[in-house]
């Protein structure tokens, strides 16, 4: 096919179809016709995963081959590339799912070649008629009323005061206002009780439509406002709030439709679909029988949009929108689609006409929005938690700032707009927690004060403790040394936060957004290392040789990574999903996801070796030994017993009881005991600007 002959790069290669060639650096390396036939499919299709059958259908047309002829093109296609690139990873394998390109291609100008005369003269008469069939297509355009690019704006856009709408318990989040009615959905959390899906109508009156053990999330009323779909989380851990470190692995989750009446208070019909095993980042509706879905199933790389129809019960996955590769989130508006993904080291928010006619972007230079339909259709309301920024972004992708007074005491999460446009509801949230230590004598509280406190990790001679602290809206770095706290951070620092020892105890590593800063502690003076972290969880650092080791992040896939940051050289060290690390030495140790088993990944000669075949999987690994590994069971907030056992093997043995199943921790020493913080629910209620 011609358009596998267009050149085109990866990162610095230069692959050219019609020689079967890559190049690099003054170096060639020939392909096989079809180990190039399946790079250059890979390359038209770089934004989603291609299986086995779409490859054999589209590359070997026809011919009865087996997936051992992909498998093979596939490895001389990784060879080659490995000769240009080194080991980096080009094309990545998805275990049941098939292969995608790592790296977007850049497809180079085609070039005509010089032509005869005779062929010079049949160009001009194409060129001529297609110039004649344009005009004619321009004057029919040109009679036609053109319909208005944005539908006219009806929604306030100053705002003078605050009012609560919620004071009830505390822990009232995510209100969903009706589409036409003065009614409203919301979630009441109520801590180890799980929480209750709630409607408000006109007067005030509650009424408890559902409750769960675990905890309601992305509420989205129907177009017509007959039907109220919800997520339940089985496993209840999404709600202690973002400063607690999400769990690779797949969650559990069911997805409920309630018909409902809400003048009779009465669920009318329910509809569930049940056992969503993975994440689901957003739940909409296309139209009254249709839901979309963002999220992924199972240990993947990537996010996928879904599509469920009620009436036939159907799932399917949605083609891959070519400027949207790995979108994070959908909302929906008389099918228009709002989509936002994270490209460029922050969001990009596109959107969609009915039709799938791309009609705007906005790049915000953020990493994290929270983002909904504003009720006239014009665009959405957008709110970017990283520098608590407002903004209205319409479809052609202009914006406005939105100022909102008298709303700095707390963070505040979710808006929505009002049926009609003339309010903003929101959830304002007041989180709080300290540091606790347990050893086998009981627990002792280490910090008390009403700010929000986690992360807390012992130096390596466990006489001092380093932990974060959210305070005046910032996290910042505290250390507690000889029974006195410090603040030892001076830059303002972003979201996420990540904290280290280094192994010396002479320095503290913490990354900030994406910056990876070293505070010495015998000089007190902060540094800033290097800027990129933003995807990676520091491991060790050698400031000596400027070599970072760290897990890096990709979805729910992460692997370990040495970086260089003085050169920028980065490298991956596994080809997985590892769930859990710790580094002791030179070394680090690890898990992988969904595998029992201890792993060993030696810096002296780079070795991998598999230590122990029994250790319990998806624990979560505190401290490592000469002899011992110890280690905690059960996931985030439901932990089990921190256990012990020999590296290469033996029986496990309690070390501390885990009967605070509701907490997070965070760090383990053999003689100091755990470092942990509670799981609580945030105090929380719902309030509205007009």
């Amino acid at each position: 096919m011609t358009q596998y002959l267009q050149s085109f790069t990866l990162a610095e290669v230069l692959v050219s179809p019609a020689r079967n060639q890559l190049s690099a650096g003054g170096q060639t390396v020939r392909l096989q016709p079809k180990a190039m036939a399946v790079l250059c499919y890979l390359a038209r299709h770089y934004e989603r995963v291609i299986d086995n059958d779409e490859l054999i259908e589209q590359v070997w047309q026809g011919r009865v081959v087996t997936y051992g002829s992909v498998q093979k093109s596939i490895n001389l296609l990784r060879k080659a590339l490995a000769e240009l690139l080194g080991e980096r990873e080009v094309v990545a394998h998805y275990s049941k799912r098939g292969y995608q390109l790592r790296i977007e291609p850049v497809y180079q100008a085609l070039s005509i070649p010089r032509s005869s005369a005779t062929d010079r003269k049949k160009m001009w008469l194409l060129a001529g008629l297609a110039l004649g069939g344009a005009a004619a297509l321009l004057l029919a355009w040109l009679l036609l009323p053109l319909p208005p690019s944005l539908p006219p704006k009806s929604h306030q856009q100053v705002f003078e005061q605050v009012q609560g709408y919620t004071n009830e318990v505390g822990h009232e989040r995510e209100a969903v206002p009706h589409p036409q009615l003065a009614v409203m959905a919301y979630v009441r959390h109520q801590a180890a009780e799980g929480s209750q899906l709630v409607v408000r109508d006109e007067r005030g009156r509650d009424w408890v439509v559902a409750e769960s053990p675990g905890a309601w999330q992305h509420l989205e009323w129907s177009p017509s406002g007959r039907q109220l779909a919800v997520i339940e989380d089985m496993d209840g851990r999404e709600h202690f709030g973002p400063w607690m470190p999400s769990s690779r692995l797949p969650q559990q989750y069911n997805v409920h439709v309630f018909a409902l009446d809400v003048a009779a208070a009465r669920v009318v019909e329910k509809h569930r679909l049940s056992h969503w095993q993975g994440h689901i980042n957003s739940l909409a509706w296309w139209d009254e029988q249709t839901l979309e879905l963002v999220g992924r199933q199972g240990i993947a790389a990537i996010n996928q949009r879904y599509r469920y129809e009620l009436e036939s019960q159907r799932l399917s996955i949605l083609p891959s929108l070519e400027r949207v590769p790995n979108p994070l989130a959908s909302r929906i508006s008389q099918q228009f689609s709002a989509i936002a993904s994270y490209q460029q080291s922050g969001v990009r928010l596109d959107f969609y006409a009915p039709s799938g006619r791309h009609l705007g972007a906005r790049q915000l230079a953020a990493r994290q929005v929270q983002f909904s339909w504003i009720p006239d259709g014009s665009g959405v309301l957008a709110y970017l938690p990283d520098t608590r920024q407002w903004l209205l972004i319409y479809r052609d992708g202009t914006a406005q700032t939105l100022t909102l007074p008298g709303r700095d005491s707390h963070p505040v999460a979710l808006p929505r707009f009002g049926p009609q446009g003339q309010r903003i509801y929101f959830t304002e949230q007041r989180p709080s927690g300290n540091i606790w230590r347990q050893d086998s004598a009981g627990q002792q509280r280490v910090t008390d004060n009403a700010h929000l406190n986690y992360g807390a990790h012992w130096s390596p001679e466990a006489e001092r403790l380093a932990y974060i602290s959210v305070r005046n809206h910032r996290p910042q770095v505290w250390l507690v040394d000889s029974e006195r706290e410090r603040q030892v951070s001076r830059q303002l620092l972003a979201e996420p936060v990540r904290l280290l020892w280094e192994a010396s105890g002479e320095a503290l590593i913490y990354t900030a957004g994406e910056a990876l800063y070293v505070y010495d502690l015998a000089a007190e003076k902060e540094q800033l290392l290097w800027r990129g972290s933003g995807d990676f969880t520091p491991l060790a650092l050698d400031r000596e040789q400027q070599q970072l080791l760290a897990l890096r992040s990709t979805g729910e896939v992460s692997n370990l990574w040495r970086i260089n940051y003085g050169t920028g050289e980065k490298k991956q060290l596994t080809f997985g999903a590892v769930t859990t690390a710790l580094a002791q030495g030179e070394a680090v140790y690890f898990q992988y996801a969904g595998q029992p088993g201890l792993w060993r990944w030696q810096g002296a000669n780079g070795e991998l070796e598999l230590l122990n075949k029994t250790l319990e999987g998806d624990s979560r690994l505190l401290a490592v030994t000469d002899r011992d590994v110890y280690y905690r069971v059960g996931g985030d907030c439901q932990e089990g017993d921190i256990v012990y056992r020999q590296i290469r093997g033996g029986e496990p043995a309690k070390v501390i009881n885990g009967a605070q199943t509701e907490t997070m921790t965070t760090d383990f020493h053999p003689q100091r005991g755990a470092l942990y913080s509670h799981c609580r629910v945030p105090e929380a209620d719902i309030l509205y600007w007009q």
